[in-house]
């Protein structure tokens, strides 16, 4: 979250302008949509899903 909030936070002037610069905004972006369409293309090919906390399952070592 905090990598997501500190590139949101990337070059807000280009939205504070008159005009919105869409070439500024393409090329501090772009890397956030790059970054979804691999993520879950590799969850979609090897098909991995999330697993609940309450199904996890911890050695006992790990438990307190």
């Amino acid at each position: 979250m905090l990598c997501l909030i500190i590139t949101l936070g990337q070059n807000y002037e280009a939205f504070l302008k008159d005009t919105i610069d869409w070439g500024g905004v393409a090329a501090t972006y772009i890397g956030i949509p790059l970054f979804l369409v691999i993520w879950f293309g590799y969850k979609l090919v090897k098909g991995t899903h999330f697993v609940h906390y309450s199904d996890m399952q911890f050695p006992e070592r790990f438990k307190q």
